[in-house]
């Protein structure tokens, strides 16, 4: 964690302040919705879905701020400081890395209801079209398509094709259940 204390020591330099990367975090949405309570018939728990994709959202948003905070160091100049650079590239690339194997959960964590499904579903289109975004610089810092890892299949893409995949699976499971 030597990272995250060299950003916070040197928070002042940065253009995006400590108060303005907690304030991202505070808009994180906590799965209390009646529709993350679902259970299959015959399942032992509620729909693995909502927490996945609650997961994902915390880690982009995370991966927002520590790239807008990444941004806004100094590479050179009077005001470069090594290692605070280095910390903040170090979260940076923590932060991706985190955020892809959030959104990669979201291709293989079968959906075992069908507001489970509607809820995958909705929640990549919404992520598709700027849903989540810093608050303190909503026109810079968004969720958008490119920004899902790239699952490169047969020389194209195919993080979309997974994710419709499981969601199929998804509903081919429960109309066999039913």
């Amino acid at each position: 964690m030597q990272a995250s204390a060299n950003i916070d020591s040197k928070s002042a330099k940065a253009s995006l302040t400590r108060r303005a990367a907690l304030s991202g975090l505070a808009v994180l949405a906590v799965p209390t919705t009646a529709a993350a309570l679902c259970v299959a018939p015959g399942s032992e728990g509620p729909d693995p879905i909502f927490e996945v994709i609650e997961r994902h959202r915390a880690a982009f948003m995370a991966r927002l701020i520590a790239s807008a905070v990444y941004s806004e160091t100094p590479t050179f100049g009077p005001d470069y400081d090594e290692a605070t650079c280095e910390a903040c590239m170090a979260a940076d690339s923590e932060g991706v890395a985190r955020d892809r194997e959030a959104a990669l959960a979201l291709t293989t964590t079968r959906p075992t209801t069908r507001e489970g499904v509607t809820a995958l579903l909705a929640y990549v289109d919404a992520f598709n079209n700027r849903a989540i975004k810093l608050p303190h610089m909503p026109d810079d810092w968004y969720s958008c398509p490119f920004m899902w890892p790239c699952v490169p299949w047969e020389d194209v893409d195919a993080f979309a094709h997974l994710v419709v995949g499981n969601a199929a699976a998804a509903l081919r499971d429960l109309e066999a259940r039913s």
